[in-house]
């Protein structure tokens, strides 16, 4: 019962499409110099995990989020 509420709780993901993605690190961040053609070229080799629906590329915001602090603090 209390591993039901937990997973009540928690918060779903924040599944995005690429130029949604993009739009949120700029609001984040607006000097950013991180681009669009990065984060295409990051889902195209791999580094972030994408799905498709359909013709949409989804993909999870937070494995995003934390993919680059992981580059940033190489």
């Amino acid at each position: 019962m209390v591993e039901t509420e937990n997973k009540r709780s928690m918060n779903p993901p924040r599944i995005r499409t690429l130029p949604k993605a993009y739009e949120e690190i700029k609001k984040l961040d607006s000097n950013t110099s991180f681009t669009m053609s990065a984060l295409r070229n990051m889902c195209r080799s791999g580094e972030v995990p994408t799905f498709k629906i359909g013709p949409k590329t989804l993909l999870n915001f937070d494995v995003l989020l934390d993919t680059l602090a992981c580059q940033a603090g190489a």
